[in-house]
């Protein structure tokens, strides 16, 4: 996911139904969507930062000779999915 460019992710892209479990009212939820769409440079910003993360816990080849690889290895694939997670909801 985060392996694609950020452009190719955000093509069409609706927001995360969880950005909404508050309100209630339909005009609440189109002034917060509209606002949260309003703020691209930070989320840019944030979107950004996660990716680097992101590609900076890439496996490495040079850990296979650490003891517990198999624990890291998942450890490390947990991370990322969840790291692909909160980069998913933002807008």
């Amino acid at each position: 996911m985060l392996d694609q460019s950020v452009d190719d992710l955000d093509k069409g892209k609706t927001l995360d139904s969880r950005w909404f479990t508050e309100d209630k009212d339909t005009e609440a939820k189109e002034r917060l969507e509209q606002t949260l769409r309003n703020s691209t440079l930070q989320f840019r910003l944030l979107k950004k930062i996660l990716e680097e993360i992101f590609n900076e816990k890439r496996f490495k080849y040079a850990d296979l000779d650490k003891p517990n690889l198999e624990d890291r290895y998942i450890y490390l694939e947990g991370y990322r999915r969840a790291l692909q997670d909160i980069y998913r909801i933002l807008p």
